[in-house]
Order: C-alpha cells, then structure tokens, then sequence
C-alpha cells in the first residue's frame, strides 16, 4: 500500500489532532491552535506540518521547526496506534532530513524526555547520534537526551519504493538553501527560518 508524505492542509486540523491525541501522556499539550498554525506556515511555503496518508487516511504527523538557519529539528510525533512499529515514524523523520536538506540545512536535531523507548528505537535506527545526555534534567527528574542527525556527513536516507513524498520545494525553501550555501545561513539574526 502507497504511503503519501504530504503537507497538513487547510480542513485537517480535527483529524490531525486525533492522531495526536491517540498519543495519550506523551503529547497532552498539543491543541487545535498549534495544528492550525502549522498548517498556516505549510500554505505560507514554510513546511511545518507534515503528515503520513494512506488510503485516504492521515495516520501520522511530525511538527518541524528551525532553530537556526543551518539547523532543522524534529518536533511533536504521532501515529495511530494501529499503525505504530510499521516504520511510520522512520518514515515522517526520513522526510523530515529530505526537507530540511531541500533547504541546505546540515544537521536534524530532537530531544527526548524521559523513557520513551519507541523514539529512541527510531533515532537509533535512522543514524541519529546522541550529542548531549543531561540527568534529571526536568522538575519530576527525567533525564532529557538530545539527538542529532549531520546531513552533510550521513546524507539523506532512502524515504522506500511504497512511498510518495508529495512536499512541493518552495521559494523559501530556495532561499534559504542559497543562503547556507552561500555561508550566510548561520547567523544568530537569522535564527528563525
């Protein structure tokens, strides 16, 4: 069965929140507000909602963010729990790596608080390095691990023959790759692409 790596669109933001709300305690704080505000930023050409279609049916998102002009980061994750441990989430961070590198990003960042051994399995799996282990880093004294992907050396991986990436290369895309190539990405001042 084709699997569709696509944009969130205009209309979805209910179904995407079901999917992230079928995640019980690991995304509580996840509303209708921040699904339509990716949605916003993914019609402005600024991908930050992305989602895993199949036959018709949204059973996966991944919210990216950019907290620097060279740097691209993972953000909240979901998959209906029907369809967790088929490599759907592989799947929303290998899409993940092909965007940001569309925009001449050289490294994918995420973190992880806590004992969640699924994300840590996909990190693992996908090459992620652990860059940081920071104990008993949050108020109920859970360890915060941070991961890091380096495009420039590990390269984009292979998204598999049953998939479709359908995420349109935009202008700001465009822009923001002739930047960093260019050598201007980096700057602080340009922290929020």
């Amino acid at each position: 069965m084709t699997k569709i790596v696509r944009l969130a669109k205009h209309g979805e933001a209910k179904e995407i929140l079901d999917v992230y709300t079928s995640g019980g305690v690991w995304l509580p704080y996840t509303d209708i507000e921040e699904v339509n505000k990716g949605i916003k930023e993914n019609e402005n050409g600024k991908t930050s909602l992305i989602v895993v279609e199949m036959d018709g049916k949204i059973i996966g998102a991944l919210k990216l963010h950019r907290p620097q002009s060279h740097i691209g980061k993972g953000g909240k994750i979901a998959i209906l729990p029907e369809y967790r441990g088929h490599g759907i989430g592989k799947l929303l961070y290998r899409s993940a790596i092909k965007i940001f590198d569309l925009e001449g990003r050289r490294k994918v960042t995420d973190s992880l608080v806590g004992d969640n051994p699924a994300i840590l399995k996909i990190f693992q799996d996908l090459g992620f390095e652990i860059e940081a282990t920071m104990r008993k880093h949050t108020p109920a004294g859970k360890t915060l691990y941070q991961f890091a992907y380096h495009i420039d050396e590990k390269g984009i991986p292979e998204l598999g023959g049953d998939v479709k990436f359908d995420i349109p290369v935009t202008a700001y895309m465009n822009e923001l790759k002739q930047k960093n190539e260019a050598g201007n990405g980096n700057n602080e001042a340009e922290s929020n692409y």
